[in-house]
């Protein structure tokens, strides 16, 4: 097995790709509490929970800065968020904001750093 340490340049097709991911699974959990019609916090939960998978994906699979990454990812995929609902945007108090994209973007973070922990710093990988 040959061993190498990481490599350690941001990549911005992690921020792109992580984003993709986080959303997907964000729509699909979506998807999920609406054919079970699930209580407001079990939902919150779920939802809450595609952004810490996310999160740890990119931290586990990105060689590079995984937490920046996984933190910009979070932002694209909270402003495409923002985007989709902003009709509802005058309703929300700025402190209602915070915490209903706050608290993702930190999960998106934990996950990450979860997930960097579990790569390691020395990658190995199998001589074919």
């Amino acid at each position: 097995m040959a061993e190498y340490t990481k490599d350690t340049r941001f990549s911005w097709g992690w921020v792109v790709g992580g984003a993709a991911l986080i959303w997907v699974l964000q729509f699909f959990a979506g998807l999920f509490m609406i054919m079970v019609g699930m209580h407001e916090i079990a939902a919150a939960g779920i939802a809450l929970g595609a952004y810490l998978g996310g999160g740890f994906v990119i931290g586990w699979w990105s060689e590079g800065r995984t937490i920046l990454e996984a933190g910009l990812a979070t932002l694209l995929v909270i402003f495409i968020e923002l985007g989709r609902g902003h009709a509802a945007l005058g309703r929300l108090s700025p402190g209602e904001l915070l915490f209903i994209y706050g608290i993702p973007f930190v999960a998106a973070i934990i996950g990450a750093w979860i997930g960097e922990r579990v790569q390691g710093n020395v990658i190995r990988t199998s001589d074919d």
